[in-house]
């Protein structure tokens, strides 16, 4: 999955395969939209894990404040296709192994 980003006025586009995700960012002091001007991906290279530090600026000009929220994967709602097959071939190689030695 190819993935574009796009900073247009004060929003933040993922496009991920033709659709848009729109990621928003509310200051926590005064509650305003904010912008994400960069990130760091603190996930230290490891292979499966999504941690990324985003740096934020508020646009409230009697706030101005700057912080990083923490964006992280915690869990599918629905797994990868690719996931899903691969496990779908598992079973199936598993139960072809056990009809194989049983001799059904």
């Amino acid at each position: 999955m190819s993935e574009k980003i796009h900073n247009w006025s004060r929003h933040r586009f993922s496009i991920f395969d033709g659709e848009v995700y729109i990621f928003r960012i509310n200051c926590p002091h005064c509650n305003s939209k904010c912008v994400i001007a960069h990130s760091n991906d603190v996930s230290g290279g490891i292979d499966g894990l999504f941690v990324k530090d985003l740096y934020c600026h508020c646009h409230n000009p009697d706030c101005c404040a700057s912080f990083v929220v923490r964006a992280a994967h915690t869990h599918y709602l629905q797994p990868p296709r690719n996931s899903v097959l691969d496990m779908a071939k598992a079973l199936v190689k598993k139960h072809e192994e056990q009809l194989e030695l049983g001799g059904i």
